[in-house]
């Protein structure tokens, strides 16, 4: 079945029933990417609650949807998309791409709800203003979860398990900079280490 598609003030919702087929899924990211208002966006999410069959976990889809995230991230890197379902599987997929785009060149996350999904879109405002140069540096942005573990971005992968209930911290911001210095000053080692 064909998804809606409704278009916001700076963002996008897909709404997707029925029989979800792989290349409707693949289709309605390429013509959200390939609209004049893609620029401006800072959010899109898929709505799949209502999907009772799918194939959207084929190889070649995650593939084809991959490419069209690294491609889209180039135009617009300011977005962050939200997967909203109660099925396990598509739940699995949307971690899986997810995953699969570790560098997180848009920021992607699972809820069951969509008041959840857009209590998070609220939350924390996606990156504005950047630009090529700010896509290689976010790949050492920080990720910090509540227990105030924190790793690089660029370390988050399928292997590093841990739950997606994560903030932020830009590079180079105030916090950022904190953080780090903080952890030369905790480590004896690393200042040596630098010397």
């Amino acid at each position: 079945m064909p998804h809606q598609t409704s278009w916001e003030t700076q963002g996008v919702v897909k709404r997707f029933r029925g029989v979800l087929s792989a290349e409707e899924f693949v289709k309605s990211a390429q013509e959200v990417a390939a609209d004049p208002r893609f620029n401006d966006l800072l959010f899109i999410i898929d709505d799949l609650r209502d999907v009772e069959v799918h194939n959207v976990a084929e190889q070649e889809t995650m593939e084809d949807l991959v490419g069209v995230h690294l491609g889209s991230a180039f135009t617009n890197p300011n977005i962050r998309i939200a997967f909203v379902t109660t099925n396990q599987h598509l739940g699995a997929i949307a971690n899986r791409l997810k995953a699969m785009l570790f560098a997180q060149l848009h920021e992607m996350k699972t809820f069951a709800t969509m008041e959840q999904a857009r209590a998070w879109l609220a939350s924390a405002p996606a990156r504005t203003g950047a630009t090529r140069r700010d896509l290689r540096m976010e790949t050492i942005d920080i990720l910090q979860w509540p227990d105030d573990f924190w790793c690089f971005r660029e370390e988050l992968s399928e292997a590093f398990v841990r739950d997606d209930n994560y903030r932020v911290i830009l590079c180079n911001s105030d916090e950022w900079k904190r953080i780090l210095s903080a952890r030369k000053t905790a480590s004896p080692r690393a200042q040596s280490d630098s010397n």
